[in-house]
């Protein structure tokens, strides 16, 4: 009940929805629009690279490393918002929808699991308990995410227009895993998505195939554009990628790190080391 108050509260405060046509029909030419920029963008980031520019992303690899454990509980709940369209498995219109779901569960290979990708990814660079000890804001993408998996039927358009929205090609995802090979960290999970997320045989093209079928059950067309629309624009409540790489602080970071270890090791710490004439107990 929880979950489902906090995904209509984000429904009835979004505003702005003009952005998608109001033709099902247009949606493709959109959606190829998109990428293009998204990919002209990147040529122009590449561009600056060659020229000399440093990484706009990470600077270091400590930024790198607080990006990938704050994108977390997101990327640990990567797909889930599909879960809710598995009980019309037996349905022809919600077969591209369940293919996709499948795609992010691996198949059935674990090592394929999108989930499983990630926390590979933490635990291999130590991130998996800094990842836990997050405040609430890095979990509102996530609940939403969580409250679409077990949404009712009423809710089907809205969970079909954030599909769509989060299949589509952030210029972010593109200059993320550029950066991060570059520091030497695997960004196999992001290459993935590069890879899976495309519009010509990829999640992007499924998905729009998916909205195109989905739409014909729906007497009124305006109301299930209006309410795709709405879905879509889900995607941009709570904290983005964006926005955390812009707030990255390695001297926050690690000040939180300290803060943490000091409450939990007050007056156990060995006193051989003086820092500005004080021991670490007395820090």
């Amino acid at each position: 009940l929880k979950a489902f108050k906090v995904l209509e509260n984000e429904i009835i405060t979004l505003e702005h929805i003009d952005e998608m046509p109001n033709e099902i029909d247009h949606l493709v030419d959109w959606i190829h629009h998109n990428n293009r920029t998204q990919c002209e963008y990147y040529k122009e980031y590449l561009d600056r690279r060659k020229q000399g520019g440093g990484r706009e992303y990470f600077s270091s690899v400590s930024k790198a490393y607080e990006f990938l454990y704050k994108v977390a509980p997101t990327k640990k709940v990567d797909g889930s918002w599909l879960y809710s369209f598995t009980q019309y498995w037996n349905d022809p219109v919600f077969r591209d929808f369940i293919q996709i779901y499948l795609e992010e569960l691996g198949l059935g290979s674990e090592k394929a699991n999108h989930v499983r990708m990630y926390d590979n990814l933490l635990l291999a660079h130590g991130l998996n308990q800094l990842s836990l000890n997050l405040s609430d804001a890095y979990y509102h993408q996530a609940a939403i995410q969580l409250a679409l998996a077990y949404a009712p039927s009423e809710f089907i358009p809205e969970i079909a227009g954030f599909n769509l929205g989060y299949e589509q090609l952030p210029l972010h995802l593109l200059i993320s895993n550029y950066e991060l090979k570059e520091l030497g960290i695997d960004a196999h999970y992001f290459n993935v998505h590069i890879t899976i997320d495309n519009f010509d045989n990829g999640h992007a093209q499924l998905a729009t195939n998916a909205i195109k079928k989905l739409s014909t059950r729906y007497r009124s067309k305006e109301e299930f554009i209006r309410k795709l629309k709405i879905g879509y624009l889900l995607n941009n409540k709570g904290m983005s990628s964006v926005q955390i790489i812009k707030n990255l602080s390695t001297e926050k970071m690690v000040l939180e790190i300290f803060k943490k270890k000091a409450i939990v090791g007050k007056h156990m710490h060995s006193n051989k080391c003086m820092f500005n004439n004080k021991t670490t107990n007395e820090w």
